[in-house]
């Protein structure tokens, strides 16, 4: 397999391979180029989210009911703790999954891997490290469930 195919596959692969080197470069034009748009012409949004990604579902800057805070870090790429496979420059792509009715306060670090539940609300500053199950609301570093919520909507 080629690194990028490993990449893909949620294997472990090597991040300074040309492909993968490719692949991030092009994130980060993608990225500069969607925080250049006015940030009040949705429809010029949309239109750029839907050439980067291929496909959107409808109003895709809140979700289904999800707000995130300004500077949340939503990282899906982790790397090994041993110096030898940081020196073999490894890492591993997981995907972090959000559910429906999710408030992420500001300056919130979401790590690779993570599943956070519907109707949860994550705390300004936290840093998610686990899964979050439904109806709760975490904060801290690492986050912690501070409290089960009501889910008001069923």
């Amino acid at each position: 397999m080629t690194e990028l195919e490993k990449l893909k596959a949620g294997l472990e692969y090597c991040y300074d391979d040309p492909e993968v080197e490719a692949l991030k470069e092009r994130a980060i034009v993608w990225c500069r180029e969607y925080n250049a748009i006015d940030d009040t012409n949705y429809e010029a949004q949309a239109a750029y989210l839907e050439k980067m990604l291929g496909a959107k579902g409808e109003k895709v800057w809140s979700g289904d009911n999800v707000m995130i805070g300004p500077n949340t870090l939503i990282t899906t790429v982790g790397h090994p703790l041993t110096p030898m496979g940081r020196r073999k420059h490894m890492g591993i792509a997981k995907p972090v999954r959000i559910g429906n009715d999710v408030w992420i306060g500001g300056n919130v670090t979401i790590l690779p891997g993570v599943t956070i539940g519907n109707n949860v609300v994550v705390a300004a500053g936290a840093v998610v490290t686990k899964d979050i199950p439904d109806n709760s609301l975490v904060g801290g570093v690492p986050a912690k469930l501070i409290r089960v919520i009501e889910n008001d909507v069923e």
